[in-house]
């Protein structure tokens, strides 16, 4: 028999804030590589537009040229952002 330790890594206190903001902002966010085969981005793009919601796109990846294209006015692709704290800002006030 195996003794299995599992050894999580550590997280900076910043990323434990108050998951959702009492009166979010007014969009919706997709966080992730930009690969239709396995997150099925088109489809929550096409869903935004069709709906006519604000949604910003957080990542990249070999799709977002078609996504680009696909995507209505509501759309919003910001890149893949690299300060800890603009991104923690982004995700707590979506909705």
């Amino acid at each position: 028999m195996h003794n299995i330790h599992i050894k999580y890594p550590h997280l900076p206190e910043k990323f434990f804030v108050p998951a959702v903001q009492e009166t979010p902002q007014e969009y919706y966010l997709y966080v992730g590589r930009l690969v239709n085969f396995v997150r099925e981005a088109d489809k929550i793009i096409k869903l935004c537009n069709e709906m006519k919601v604000p949604l910003i796109v957080m990542g990249s990846g070999p799709d977002e040229v078609y996504l680009k294209s696909i995507a209505g006015p509501s759309i919003i692709f910001i890149g893949w952002i690299t300060d800890v704290n603009e991104k923690i800002k982004i995700i707590s006030q979506a909705k």
